[in-house]
This record gives structure tokens, sequence and C-alpha cells, in this order.
């Protein structure tokens, strides 16, 4: 049987019921991932390698990165390295910025939201967390995999916020969650060094205003503003690469879209 895309790949349930699978499949329209799967099975994307898979995501997409070059140019070729970007979109800046780095650092692993296991081919490319719940007893054994890839001497990109960037009342404008405190327990580890990433954009209108009603409702926006990124150009941008152990404190790199 093909591959497909569907919300039952990131449960693992290979037995469901007829009801079940009747609700996923509403589920896997609603959420646009039916029309992503289509994509997907159109352009033979099943079984690709992530390099190729996230290539190909990006033309199918008619997805422009800009700002790459620069970015290659500053990363440590070697050595323990944390990468820290803002989070706009909630899933294709992760694809691209793991895609770009990469280049340089072939070690690369990224921390990210567990809702990308949907793409079997990227799961190479992470390490799986779930931000929305801090008690999930599978975050621990991910965070002390993030240590571990970066004591050995590799490199690490993260989202630090754990969440995409929202409309926050009190400061009247769009901008990212408080960044996790383990993004500073990474840059302490020795020798590391930290690039603080850019990624420029935002997402559709109503992702935020749905938000407004209920923080949840952007979780299930996210294939939907994934596929509506098609056609446009993400500018990437970064500072320069510093000694981790001069990072005080995470809220110091805040970083926000206007």
């Amino acid at each position: 049987m093909e591959k497909q895309l569907s919300i039952n790949n990131l449960f693992g349930a290979n037995q469901l019921s007829k009801w079940q699978q009747r609700g996923i499949k509403v589920l896997d329209k609603l959420l646009g991932i039916s029309k992503m799967n289509a994509l997907y099975c159109q352009h033979n994307m099943q079984g690709l390698s992530k390099e190729a898979f996230a290539d190909k995501l990006l033309e199918v997409l008619d997805i422009t990165v800009n700002g790459e070059q620069a970015i290659l140019e500053k990363i440590p070729k070697t050595g323990p390295l944390v990468i820290a970007s803002n989070h706009p979109f909630g899933g294709i800046e992760g694809v691209i910025l793991a895609r770009a780095i990469s280049k340089a650092r072939p070690d690369l692993k990224v921390l990210a939201n567990q809702g990308l296991k949907l793409f079997e081919e990227l799961q190479p490319y992470f390490i799986f967390t779930n931000p929305l719940s801090e008690k999930d007893p599978r975050n621990g054994p991910s965070l002390r995999n993030c240590l571990q890839h970066v004591k050995n001497g590799n490199a690490l990109l993260m989202f630090p916020a754990g969440r995409v960037s929202y409309y926050q009342t009190n400061k009247k404008r769009i901008s990212e969650h408080g960044w996790n405190r383990i993004i500073k327990r990474l840059c302490s580890i020795e020798n590391a060094s930290y690039l603080p990433v850019f990624v420029n954009g935002q997402n559709s209108p109503w992702f935020y205003r749905l938000g407004r009603v209920y923080y949840r409702l952007r979780m299930l926006m996210l294939a939907r503003e994934l596929l509506n990124k098609d056609g446009e150009t993400v500018h990437l941008d970064c500072g320069f690469p510093v000694s981790g152990n001069k990072i005080s404190s995470p809220e110091g790199f805040e970083l926000h879209t206007e």
C-alpha cells in the first residue's frame, strides 16, 4: 500500500475501528493534511532522503529562500554549536533551516515539534518534543539527547520559544513566547558556540485571530499555514557566533516579528 500522510501517523495507531478511521479522515480534511497528502503523492515524495525531500517540498511550494549563504559563512564548521531561531510559521522554517544549516554542519539535529513526525522522510533531522505539555514524559529524554548531542561536539538547532509567534495583548504585537531556559544550559556546555538566527515572516491573519480565541487552535492550523506559504520568499538573517559562556540569559536574545 502506498504510504500516505495522515494525522494517524503522529500517533502510530495501526488498528483503528471503522468510526475512528472515518474520524481521522474528517480531521485530515479539516486540518489541510489531505491536501498536503495529495501533493506528497502527486510529486512522488515517498521514501526520499531527508535532503531530497526538503528540496522537493520547497520546490513544490515554490518557496524562495534568501540569506542562506550569509548564514553558511558564519556557522562554525566544527565544535559544539547551539543555534537558536525565532518561530514565525510553526513548521516550514524548521525544514528551511535544517536543510540550509546541514550543508555546513551535516551533524545537525533539530529539536522540533512532534507535529513534524507527519513527514517520515524528514525525521532523521529531528529530535522531537511536545512544547505544549512540559510534563510530557517524552520531553525529558529528548532534552537529554540534545545535551548529549552538543556535548559530543555536534550542532543543534532549536526554537526556544517552543511555540509559534502569536499576538500578545500586553505587547500589542506579534511576538515570541518566552524562551525556555534550556537554551542557557546548552550554551554552558564546554567550548560551545551560540549563533542566533532570524526568520522573517508571519502567518495569515486568521491564524492570529483564532489563536486569540483559543491558543490550541494555532496548532490545528499549522498544516494549512504551511500550505499557504506557496510562492513566498522567506528571508533569513543571523548574528555572529559567540562563545556560549557569554550568554547571560535567554531573555537577552528575544526575537519578534513586527
